[in-house]
């Protein structure tokens, strides 16, 4: 059920336009506007997407944003990558910053947004318990939150002419988070949950390794090691997990060296004892000349990219597509669809070859 809810929210067809950066205008606070979370317990928690801060983006800064445009967001959330701003590649933007992007500050990382504890009695119509007015929407709540701590604690934020912002303006619902508020995510206390698995993303998990040939299994987040065999692809692994046709699922681990050869990513059908690269039908191939090219079905689909040492790669499925991420931006999308059952596979070249904290999420 949680995997189709991923689905859903990942490639649901809405219109989310870009938060204003209003000027020239003057803040005030709505009548009403004190945030009222509820009582206790407040397990419930929205996310909203609250702009506090506009600026011309440098080339250096570039590669850590998030961009603003639905689809990024979609593949920042796959990818598992987060920012504290997004950039703003629109043309508005572009014409004010010479031809880079903007880069607009967030209160909270982003895409995921500014997590804010309530009681789910909260969102509704009509009044709740205390006989407060209850706020119809997400977007509704994220505005009432950004008006108290503008007003309250630490505000106004100001736009880039150095005017106070409206929070009727630049605080609505992140993406994803606009149809209710996901509880049980927080303590009774009002804290956000630190096992809170936020359904926009893959929830991922140490890997349980099986048919494990020439390789060492070691750490706590199931890394592993070639350390007997010979110099060809005779050392290899699969998960015990399996994602089945039609689910949401993603495979990730970390390249710790650049001077060994190994491949990773998904073999298809019945899994079977052979540790070689030749089984895995979707999969990147890390080369110890510190490329990195793309394997499909025993054909390299994309080559003449690169990696280095701690890069993150991921490969996503979603409706049938795999996804190939690095540190959480997408590189490649397989033109090849999955039909079959996929399990998580490596195959290890090199002695001392290493994949690092392997993790799935099914």
């Amino acid at each position: 059920m949680r995997l189709q809810r991923l689905t859903a929210i990942l490639w649901a067809v809405v219109a989310v336009p870009p938060l204003l950066s209003v000027t020239g205008c003057s803040f005030s606070a709505r009548e009403g506007a004190v945030f009222h979370p509820g009582p206790m317990p407040r397990q419930a928690v929205i996310f909203c997407d609250i702009e506090r801060h506009r600026e011309c983006a440098v080339p250096y800064y570039i590669p850590m944003g998030v961009e603003l445009s639905v689809e990024k967001r979609v593949h920042a959330l796959m990818g598992g990558k987060s920012s504290m701003y997004a950039l703003d590649s629109s043309s508005e933007a572009l014409g004010r910053c010479g031809g880079q992007p903007e880069k607009v500050y967030f209160q909270g990382p982003f895409p995921e947004g500014q997590a804010v504890a309530l009681n789910a009695d909260r969102i509704g119509t009509g009044t709740d318990a205390a006989g407060h007015a209850r706020w119809n929407t997400v977007d509704a709540a994220c505005k009432a939150w950004c008006d108290e701590h503008v007003i309250g604690y630490l505000g106004p934020w100001r736009d880039a002419d150095g005017q106070p912002y409206s929070c009727g303006n630049v605080a609505r619902a992140s993406y994803g988070a606009g149809d209710g508020p996901f509880t049980p995510a927080a303590t009774s206390s009002g804290i956000v949950d630190p096992s809170f698995e936020d359904p926009r993303k893959p929830a991922m998990k140490p890997v349980t390794w099986t048919n494990v040939v020439n390789l060492s299994v070691f750490g706590i987040r199931n890394s592993l090691k070639k350390e007997s065999g010979t110099e060809a692809y005779d050392a290899g692994a699969d998960s015990s997990a399996t994602l089945a046709p039609g689910l949401t699922g993603a495979f990730e681990f970390t390249a710790l060296e650049t001077e060994t050869e190994r491949t990773a990513g998904f073999s298809a059908g019945v899994p079977d004892p052979d540790p070689s690269n030749t089984d895995i039908d979707y999969g990147v191939i890390l080369r110890k000349t510190a490329e990195l090219d793309v394997i499909e079905h025993g054909t390299v689909v994309l080559s003449g990219s690169t990696y280095t040492h701690t890069d993150r790669i991921r490969l996503v499925v979603v409706d049938g597509v795999v996804h190939y991420f690095k540190n959480g931006d997408l590189f490649y999308k397989s033109r090849t669809p999955v039909h079959d059952t996929l399990r998580a596979s490596v195959s290890i070249r090199e002695l001392n070859g290493t994949i690092i904290d392997a993790f799935v999420s099914f």
